[in-house]
Order: structure tokens, then C-alpha cells, then sequence
């Protein structure tokens, strides 16, 4: 079993904050060079957490950004934040995507059983395959990756990402870290 790490760059909590994932040292990204499956004949998959739970700021993998890091999410140019709900603290679960995206679909508000959604994921995996062979438009991902023989990132480029820096998390406004409640009304 492999193991990633990840490399901290810059203030979480900062417009310039990065998550890189790496293996071996190396910069990966999540997109293209984690595997989809753990244990495909367990149906086991591998998950990137975007948002680890207890915690309040917006994060996603950038789609744009060279090897995919992970970002805090911004709306007019300021930091993202969901709100705390009492008892709770931020996200109640980890929040986070499949590797090797490119997926399209939706429900219809209609609950699916355990094999349409393995379905859901292979039909995905298969259209991840045509991206990166180009049989499908990037529209703006990042196709950069350390591990596939197609858009592999040159050394030099994956050199140039800043080494960690575990700087401490830069101070938030007071307003995200208060409690909000529900109140027992009815809507």
C-alpha cells in the first residue's frame, strides 16, 4: 500500500495557502495520478479529502492550478467559510471527491441503489480515460500529472513548487467561529 503526504504551502487560511499531495517526495495530483480504486475487487476507492471534518474553511482542488492542488474557495475575492452549527464545529463529515474526475451526472432528487452507483463511477473513470487520451476537451482542467505517460509534468516544472512551509493558520475573523442554531420552528 502506498502512502501520500501532504506539503503545506503558505498560511491556511490565506488567498496564497496550497495542499499539495505527494508521493515519495514527489508532487502528484489528485486528478490524474491517484488511482480511482484501493481495491477494485473489493469496490474500494480512494477518496481526496478537500475538507476535513471540525473545520470551517471551503476548500476544493483546484482544476486550474498546475499538479491540482488543494485552495481555499473564494467567492468576490474573499475566503469561504461555512458556518458552525451547534453542538458542532464546521463540517459534520469529511467533505471531498473520487479521483480522476470528469463527471456530468445527476439524480433528479431520485435515490439510487448501490449498483447504479458503482455504474456512476465506472461510467466516470471511463470518461477521465478519454480526457486524458484526448478523445475529450480539457475546458480548462489541468491535464498535469507525475505518474501517467500523458501530460507528465516536466521535473523541472514539479521543482519549482515551493517546499513546505507549515506556516500556523492566519487569523480569522471572529464572525466564522460563532455558533448558530436551529431553533425547533417550523419552517
Amino acid at each position: 500500500m502506498s502512502s501520500y503526504t501532504v506539503r503545506n504551502v503558505g498560511a491556511l487560511n490565506t488567498l496564497e495557502w496550497r495542499a499539495f499531495i505527494e508521493k515519495d517526495g514527489v508532487p502528484v495530483s489528485p486528478f490524474h495520478d491517484i488511482p480511482l480504486y484501493a481495491d477494485e475487487k473489493k469496490t474500494i476507492l480512494n477518496m481526496i479529502v478537500e475538507i476535513p471534518r471540525w473545520t470551517n474553511a471551503k476548500q476544493e482542488i483546484s482544476k486550474d492550478d498546475f499538479m491540482n492542488p488543494i485552495k481555499q474557495d473564494t467567492k468576490k475575492g474573499k475566503l469561504r467559510f461555512v458556518r458552525n452549527c451547534f453542538p458542532h464545529k464546521g463540517y459534520l463529515w469529511n467533505y471531498g471527491a473520487f479521483p480522476r474526475p470528469e463527471n456530468q451526472f445527476a439524480f433528479s432528487g431520485e435515490c439510487k441503489n448501490a449498483k447504479y452507483a458503482m455504474d456512476v463511477v465506472k461510467e466516470c473513470a471511463e470518461a477521465w480515460e478519454k480526457l486524458m487520451s484526448g478523445q475529450s476537451p480539457a475546458n480548462g482542467i489541468s491535464l498535469a500529472n507525475s505518474t501517467l505517460d500523458t501530460n507528465r509534468a516536466e521535473p523541472a516544472k514539479l521543482e519549482a513548487i515551493p517546499s513546505a512551509s507549515n506556516l500556523p493558520p492566519a487569523p480569522i475573523d471572529g464572525s466564522i467561529d460563532k455558533w448558530f442554531f436551529i431553533s425547533g420552528a417550523s419552517v
